[in-house]
């Protein structure tokens, strides 16, 4: 019996599970069911990465912005600033205007969930200063498209409960 790379066995479920979360945000409407099956994947994305030492602070920073983004979807707006504070600690240590747009995106959407409009406008246009930063045409179109893409305010999601 040959032995198992548990990195690539990791990198393989991290990627599956991150891209099956973005399924699930890409509907319209979730069940609570899909809510719940959204927020699972994302985790386990984030487990799997966070097991590969070698990815670093970026990727966690980029696993951070995307349970974010499923709380924020999910209407736990509590959840999704912490995991917003989260992923700016991360970009923080990396510096990357790319990662630290991204994370004001996370702040803005839950601060949008929270019902705090100003807060949600306070971290689009620092997000924007960062994306300015970012060289490559293509990712800088990205992040000013995800901080455009941010409501004014979403409101709490469905009764679920949270993890």
């Amino acid at each position: 019996m040959g032995s198992v790379d548990l990195a690539k066995t990791d990198r393989d479920f991290a990627s599956e599970f991150f891209n099956d979360t973005w399924t699930f945000l890409a509907m319209k409407d979730r069940t609570k069911e899909q809510i719940e099956r959204m927020i699972h994947c994302s985790h386990a994305a984030f487990y799997h990465l966070d097991r590969i030492p070698e990815l670093g602070s970026g990727v966690r920073a980029k696993g951070y912005w995307q349970l974010s983004r499923v709380y924020a979807a999910a209407g736990q707006g509590g959840v999704a600033r912490t995991y917003a504070f989260r992923c700016m600690d991360e970009a923080l240590i990396e510096g990357d205007p790319a990662l630290l747009t991204l994370a004001c995106e996370a702040l803005g959407r839950a601060a949008a969930v929270l019902g705090d409009g100003a807060e949600r406008d306070r971290q689009a246009a620092l997000g924007l200063k960062h994306s300015a930063l970012i060289m490559d045409p293509d990712l800088r179109a990205f992040c000013e498209d995800n901080i455009a893409a941010m409501p004014r305010s979403m409101g709490p999601g469905p009764n679920l409960p949270v993890f």
